[in-house]
Protein backbone atom coordinates (compact mmCIF):
# COMPACT_ATOMS: atom_id res chain seq x y z
CA UNK A 1 0.00 0.00 0.00
CA UNK A 2 1.40 3.47 -1.03
CA UNK A 3 0.06 5.52 1.58
CA UNK A 4 2.59 6.30 4.45
CA UNK A 5 -0.41 9.04 6.24
CA UNK A 6 -2.07 6.29 8.04
CA UNK A 7 1.11 5.90 9.98
CA UNK A 8 1.27 9.47 10.42
CA UNK A 9 -2.17 10.10 11.44
CA UNK A 10 -3.36 6.75 12.62
CA UNK A 11 -5.51 8.36 15.07
CA UNK A 12 -7.03 11.12 12.80
CA UNK A 13 -7.75 8.36 10.28
CA UNK A 14 -9.82 6.66 13.13
CA UNK A 15 -11.75 9.54 14.64
CA UNK A 16 -13.07 9.62 10.39
CA UNK A 17 -15.76 6.74 11.47
CA UNK A 18 -16.98 8.90 14.11
CA UNK A 19 -17.48 12.00 12.48
CA UNK A 20 -18.40 10.47 9.47
CA UNK A 21 -21.60 7.40 10.46
CA UNK A 22 -23.57 8.70 7.46
CA UNK A 23 -20.77 6.66 5.08
CA UNK A 24 -19.73 4.48 7.34
CA UNK A 25 -22.64 2.49 8.77
CA UNK A 26 -24.21 1.76 4.92
CA UNK A 27 -20.75 0.40 4.11
CA UNK A 28 -20.93 -1.53 6.87
CA UNK A 29 -24.61 -2.90 6.48
CA UNK A 30 -23.85 -3.84 2.96
CA UNK A 31 -20.65 -5.72 3.88
CA UNK A 32 -22.40 -7.81 6.94
CA UNK A 33 -24.75 -9.27 3.91
CA UNK A 34 -21.62 -11.11 2.62
CA UNK A 35 -19.34 -11.60 5.21
CA UNK A 36 -20.08 -14.75 7.38
CA UNK A 37 -18.98 -14.29 11.34
CA UNK A 38 -19.55 -18.42 11.42
CA UNK A 39 -16.27 -18.07 8.31
CA UNK A 40 -12.55 -17.83 8.73
CA UNK A 41 -11.73 -14.34 7.19
CA UNK A 42 -8.69 -12.33 6.45
CA UNK A 43 -8.63 -8.26 6.15
CA UNK A 44 -6.21 -6.88 3.88
CA UNK A 45 -5.46 -3.34 4.56
CA UNK A 46 -7.30 -3.29 7.66
CA UNK A 47 -6.13 0.36 8.93
CA UNK A 48 -7.43 0.57 12.67
CA UNK A 49 -9.77 -2.17 12.87
CA UNK A 50 -13.07 -0.34 12.35
CA UNK A 51 -14.67 -2.83 10.09
CA UNK A 52 -13.03 -5.99 11.02
CA UNK A 53 -13.96 -6.35 14.88
CA UNK A 54 -17.58 -5.74 14.01
CA UNK A 55 -17.17 -7.96 11.12
CA UNK A 56 -15.57 -10.38 13.25
CA UNK A 57 -12.70 -10.82 11.02
CA UNK A 58 -10.08 -12.99 12.28
CA UNK A 59 -6.78 -11.86 11.33
CA UNK A 60 -5.72 -9.03 9.60
CA UNK A 61 -2.99 -7.25 7.62
CA UNK A 62 -1.48 -3.62 6.89
CA UNK A 63 1.68 -1.70 6.37
CA UNK A 64 1.21 0.80 8.92
CA UNK A 65 2.47 -0.23 12.31
CA UNK A 66 0.94 2.27 13.92
CA UNK A 67 -2.48 1.73 12.81
CA UNK A 68 -2.18 -1.98 13.80
CA UNK A 69 -1.61 -0.93 17.45
CA UNK A 70 -5.06 0.57 17.42
CA UNK A 71 -6.85 -2.28 15.82
CA UNK A 72 -4.94 -4.61 18.82
CA UNK A 73 -6.99 -2.22 21.78
CA UNK A 74 -9.93 -3.71 19.51
CA UNK A 75 -8.99 -7.02 20.13
CA UNK A 76 -8.44 -7.94 16.58
CA UNK A 77 -5.43 -10.13 15.91
CA UNK A 78 -3.11 -8.30 13.59
CA UNK A 79 0.07 -8.70 11.75
CA UNK A 80 2.00 -6.63 9.42
CA UNK A 81 2.19 -7.15 6.10
CA UNK A 82 1.16 -6.11 2.65
CA UNK A 83 -1.66 -7.50 0.32
CA UNK A 84 1.21 -7.75 -2.84
CA UNK A 85 2.79 -10.36 -0.71
CA UNK A 86 0.04 -12.07 2.04
CA UNK A 87 2.29 -13.63 4.76
CA UNK A 88 -0.26 -16.86 5.20
CA UNK A 89 0.59 -20.36 3.96
CA UNK A 90 -2.11 -21.42 0.30
CA UNK A 91 -5.90 -22.86 1.22
CA UNK A 92 -5.77 -20.97 4.42
CA UNK A 93 -9.03 -18.70 4.57
CA UNK A 94 -12.55 -19.03 3.88
CA UNK A 95 -12.84 -15.40 2.14
CA UNK A 96 -10.12 -12.47 1.95
CA UNK A 97 -11.50 -8.97 2.59
CA UNK A 98 -10.44 -5.43 1.31
CA UNK A 99 -12.27 -2.12 2.40
CA UNK A 100 -11.67 0.92 0.25
CA UNK A 101 -8.02 -0.78 0.18
CA UNK A 102 -7.76 -1.31 -3.36
CA UNK A 103 -7.14 2.24 -4.73
CA UNK A 104 -4.22 2.35 -1.83
CA UNK A 105 -2.67 -0.88 -3.51
CA UNK A 106 0.44 -0.59 -5.47
CA UNK A 107 -0.05 -3.60 -7.96
CA UNK A 108 -4.26 -4.81 -7.59
CA UNK A 109 -3.45 -7.12 -10.26
CA UNK A 110 -0.64 -9.38 -7.84
CA UNK A 111 -2.79 -8.84 -4.67
CA UNK A 112 -5.92 -10.10 -6.07
CA UNK A 113 -3.72 -13.49 -7.18
CA UNK A 114 -2.16 -13.60 -3.84
CA UNK A 115 -5.92 -13.57 -2.42
CA UNK A 116 -6.64 -16.22 -4.34
CA UNK A 117 -3.59 -18.34 -3.33
CA UNK A 118 -4.85 -18.18 0.56
CA UNK A 119 -8.10 -18.86 -0.43
CA UNK A 120 -9.91 -22.17 0.28
CA UNK A 121 -11.43 -24.05 -1.99
CA UNK A 122 -14.98 -22.11 -2.62
CA UNK A 123 -13.55 -19.18 -0.72
CA UNK A 124 -14.38 -15.71 -1.73
CA UNK A 125 -12.80 -12.59 -2.11
CA UNK A 126 -15.30 -9.39 -0.80
CA UNK A 127 -14.60 -6.15 -2.47
CA UNK A 128 -16.00 -2.51 -0.90
CA UNK A 129 -14.85 0.22 -2.98
CA UNK A 130 -15.94 3.63 -4.25
CA UNK A 131 -16.45 3.44 -7.90
CA UNK A 132 -14.28 6.78 -9.84
CA UNK A 133 -17.58 7.58 -11.50
CA UNK A 134 -19.86 7.21 -8.50
CA UNK A 135 -20.93 11.09 -6.79
CA UNK A 136 -19.04 9.99 -3.75
CA UNK A 137 -15.93 8.99 -6.24
CA UNK A 138 -16.33 12.61 -8.09
CA UNK A 139 -16.36 14.40 -4.80
CA UNK A 140 -13.09 12.43 -3.75
CA UNK A 141 -11.16 12.95 -6.81
CA UNK A 142 -12.32 16.75 -7.38
CA UNK A 143 -10.36 17.42 -3.79
CA UNK A 144 -7.77 14.97 -4.25
CA UNK A 145 -5.21 17.78 -4.36
CA UNK A 146 -6.01 19.15 -0.70
CA UNK A 147 -7.27 15.44 0.56
CA UNK A 148 -5.02 14.02 3.58
CA UNK A 149 -5.81 10.33 3.08
CA UNK A 150 -6.83 10.58 -0.58
CA UNK A 151 -4.20 12.57 -2.09
CA UNK A 152 -1.89 9.79 -4.33
CA UNK A 153 -4.58 7.19 -4.71
CA UNK A 154 -6.29 5.32 -7.38
CA UNK A 155 -9.50 5.02 -7.79
CA UNK A 156 -11.42 1.88 -10.40
CA UNK A 157 -14.35 1.46 -12.00
CA UNK A 158 -16.48 -1.43 -11.19
CA UNK A 159 -15.63 -3.20 -14.52
CA UNK A 160 -12.07 -2.51 -14.18
CA UNK A 161 -11.96 -4.00 -10.79
CA UNK A 162 -13.68 -7.07 -12.58
CA UNK A 163 -11.32 -7.41 -15.53
CA UNK A 164 -8.41 -7.74 -12.81
CA UNK A 165 -10.51 -10.40 -10.97
CA UNK A 166 -11.59 -12.34 -13.53
CA UNK A 167 -7.35 -11.83 -14.59
CA UNK A 168 -6.54 -13.32 -11.73
CA UNK A 169 -8.79 -16.37 -11.92
CA UNK A 170 -11.93 -15.22 -10.35
CA UNK A 171 -14.98 -16.08 -12.44
CA UNK A 172 -17.94 -15.76 -10.56
CA UNK A 173 -19.37 -12.66 -9.27
CA UNK A 174 -21.95 -10.96 -7.37
CA UNK A 175 -22.35 -7.41 -6.90
CA UNK A 176 -24.07 -4.88 -3.93
CA UNK A 177 -24.63 -0.89 -3.86
CA UNK A 178 -25.37 1.66 -1.21
CA UNK A 179 -24.88 4.91 -0.85
CA UNK A 180 -27.10 5.66 -3.82
CA UNK A 181 -27.77 9.22 -4.52
CA UNK A 182 -25.20 10.33 -2.00
CA UNK A 183 -24.71 13.17 -0.65
CA UNK A 184 -28.07 14.43 -1.73
CA UNK A 185 -30.45 13.03 1.03
CA UNK A 186 -28.54 13.50 4.78
CA UNK A 187 -29.83 10.76 6.95
CA UNK A 188 -27.50 8.04 6.70
CA UNK A 189 -30.21 5.71 7.03
CA UNK A 190 -32.20 7.19 4.28
CA UNK A 191 -29.65 6.33 1.92
CA UNK A 192 -28.38 2.91 3.16
CA UNK A 193 -31.21 1.13 1.35
CA UNK A 194 -28.79 -1.85 -0.87
CA UNK A 195 -29.21 -2.97 -4.04
CA UNK A 196 -27.85 -6.32 -6.09
CA UNK A 197 -26.12 -3.90 -9.03
CA UNK A 198 -23.24 -1.83 -9.25
CA UNK A 199 -24.08 1.19 -10.95
CA UNK A 200 -25.54 4.10 -9.04
CA UNK A 201 -23.86 3.08 -5.79
CA UNK A 202 -21.52 5.17 -4.29
CA UNK A 203 -20.13 2.23 -1.84
CA UNK A 204 -19.76 -0.93 -4.09
CA UNK A 205 -19.21 -4.64 -2.52
CA UNK A 206 -17.96 -7.35 -5.13
CA UNK A 207 -17.96 -10.74 -4.30
CA UNK A 208 -15.73 -13.03 -6.04
CA UNK A 209 -15.49 -16.77 -6.32
CA UNK A 210 -13.35 -19.37 -8.09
Amino acid sequence: MKNSVFSDYPLKYDRWYDNNRDLYWPEMLALKRVVKKEEFGLEIGIGTGRFTMPLGVNIGIDPSYEALQIAQTRGVEVIEGIGEDIPFECDTFDYVLMVTTVCFLENPKKTFKESKRVLRKKGKLVIGMIPKRSDLGKIHLENKETSLFFKDVIFYSTKEITRYLKSAGFNKFQFLQTLINYPKEKEYFRYSKIQNEYDRGSFIVITAKI
